[in-house]
C-alpha cells in the first residue's frame, strides 16, 4: 500500500545522524552568483512549470545529510527558476530505485515504481486544477529537475506521465553525463556519495568536514573497514565491492560497474574522501548549463 511504502525502517549504527551543517541548509535555496540571463528566453517562460525530485531518507555516510539529493534537486531547480525565469512550484516526495528492495538496505524510504509515477502524476494534476480554479497563470508543460538517479526510470515514462497530465513533461536526470577533468582526480563524475557528491556538499555547505577527518582517518589505515562502517560511500563501496556485500548486489554491480570502478580506487589507491569545493561549484554549474539545453530543447521541439 502507499502507507506501507512510506513505512521507515529503524536505521543502522551506521547510519549518519542529523549533523550542525544541517542548520545551515537554508542556504540550498539561495542562489548563488546567479547571473540572470532571461533575455536569451521568452516572457512565456513563466509557463513552464518547474518541480524537484530527489531521496528523503538515503544513506551517504556520516559525513552527508542522508537527504542530500533532495537538497541538491532544490538548489537546481531555484537557480534555473532564476536564470530562465520559469516556475518552481515546489518539491516532490518520492523516490525509487531500478534496484528494487536491496536499495532498502541504503535507502528505506524507497517506494515502488508505481507509487513514484502514480503520486507525481496525482500531485501535478491536482496542482494545475487548483492553479486553473485560482486564475493563476497558464502552464504549457512540465518539467522535473531531479537529485536522485534512482528515480532515472522516469526517463522512460515521460511520453506516458505527459499523456495523463496532458502536458508535454520533461525529466532532467542528475548530473546527466557530466565530468569535469581535475589534476587529483582525473575523470570527475559523480556517482554516490564520492569525491564529486562530497564536493558538491562542501560548495552547497552540507558536508560535516569532522566526520569526514574521522571516515578518511580510518580510509587511510583500513579502507575496508571505513567501507564496512560506511557502505554506502564512495559508490556504494561497502554493497558492490564482493568481499563486503557478497552475492547479494550482483545486480547492482552488473548494472552500473562505475560503482565497482569507484569502491575499488579507494580500497587500493586513494585511501580518502578528496573534497574540492571549487569542483563542486563547476558541477553545479554544468549541471544547470545543461539543463538549460535540454529545456530549450524541450521547448523548440514541442513548439511552446
Amino acid at each position: 500500500s502507499f502507507k506501507e511504502s512510506l513505512h521507515v525502517t529503524p536505521r543502522p549504527e551506521y547510519w549518519p545522524r542529523p549533523h550542525n551543517t544541517q542548520k545551515k541548509l537554508i542556504q540550498d535555496l539561495i542562489p548563488i552568483n546567479v547571473k540572470i540571463e532571461n533575455r536569451k528566453y521568452r516572457a512565456e517562460n513563466y509557463s513552464i512549470k518547474l518541480y524537484s525530485i530527489g531521496a528523503h531518507y538515503e544513506n551517504h555516510g556520516k559525513a552527508l545529510p542522508f537527504n542530500i539529493d533532495d537538497y541538491i534537486a532544490r538548489h537546481l531547480a531555484t537557480r534555473l527558476s532564476e536564470e530562465i525565469c520559469c516556475d518552481y512550484i515546489g518539491h516532490l516526495p518520492y523516490c525509487g530505485d531500478r534496484e528494487g528492495n536491496n536499495a532498502k538496505d541504503w535507502n528505506p524510504g524507497v517506494m515502488e515504481k508505481e507509487v513514484v509515477i502514480n503520486g507525481i502524476i496525482s500531485d501535478i494534476k491536482n496542482d494545475l486544477s487548483k492553479r486553473k480554479n485560482l486564475r493563476l497563470s497558464p502552464s504549457t508543460c512540465i518539467v522535473i529537475v531531479s537529485g536522485h538517479g534512482g528515480n532515472n526510470f522516469l526517463v522512460e515514462e515521460q511520453e506516458k506521465i505527459g499523456r495523463l497530465i496532458n502536458r508535454p513533461f520533461l525529466y532532467l536526470p542528475p548530473f546527466d553525463k557530466i565530468s569535469i577533468k581535475h589534476r587529483k582526480f582525473g575523470k570527475l563524475e559523480i556517482t554516490h556519495a564520492d569525491h564529486a557528491e562530497h564536493s558538491v556538499a562542501d560548495f552547497l555547505g552540507l558536508l560535516d568536514k569532522e566526520k569526514l577527518q574521522k571516515i578518511n582517518n580510518l580510509a587511510k589505515k583500513d579502507p575496508i573497514k571505513a567501507l564496512k562502517e560506511n557502505p554506502a560511500i564512495m559508490g556504494l563501496g561497502g554493497y558492490v565491492l564482493p568481499e563486503i556485500g557478497g552475492e547479494k548486489y550482483q545486480s547492482l554491480r552488473m548494472r552500473h560497474p562505475e560503482l565497482v570502478k569507484m569502491a575499488k580506487k579507494f580500497v587500493h589507491s586513494d585511501k580518502k574522501i578528496i573534497v574540492d569545493k571549487n569542483a563542486g561549484e563547476l558541477l553545479i554549474k554544468k549541471a544547470i548549463i545543461k539543463a538549460k539545453k535540454r529545456i530549450r530543447s524541450f521547448i523548440k521541439v514541442n513548439d511552446l
